[in-house]
C-alpha cells in the first residue's frame, strides 16, 4: 500500500521556484556578508541546495511508497533524513569555509 505521491509531487515542483529565489538571495547577500564575496562559494550553496532538494525528495518519495505518514517517518527513513539533515549542515559550512586561495573575487 502506497501513500499520497502527491507530497514529494509538490516538494520537486517548488525547487523549480526556491532555486532560483535562492541563487537571487545568494546575489544580494553577497553585497552584504563578506563570507558570500566569492562567486564560487555561491555556486557550491547552490550546489549543497540541489543535492540536498534530490535527496529530501528522494527520501519523501521512499516514504510515500512504504506508506509511511508524513509527519511520523520511522526506521531507515527517519534515520536517512536525519543523515541528509547533518550533511547538508556540514556542507553548507565547508561550502563557505573554503581556504581563501582557491578563490578569486567576483568585484
Amino acid at each position: 500500500m502506497a501513500g499520497d505521491l502527491r507530497i514529494p509531487h509538490f516538494i520537486g515542483m517548488h525547487a523549480l521556484r526556491v532555486l532560483p529565489i535562492l541563487v537571487i538571495v545568494l546575489e544580494f547577500l553577497s553585497q552584504r556578508m563578506p563570507c558570500l564575496a566569492f562567486p564560487q562559494v555561491r555556486l557550491r550553496l547552490v550546489r549543497v541546495a540541489v543535492v540536498t532538494y534530490v535527496a529530501t525528495l528522494s527520501i519523501l518519495t521512499w516514504q510515500e511508497l512504504a506508506g509511511q505518514s508524513i509527519v511520523s517517518p520511522a526506521g531507515p527513513i527517519l534515520a536517512a533524513g536525519a543523515a541528509v539533515a547533518v550533511a547538508t549542515v556540514i556542507a553548507a559550512v565547508t561550502a563557505i569555509m573554503a581556504p581563501e586561495r582557491e578563490l578569486v573575487r567576483d568585484h
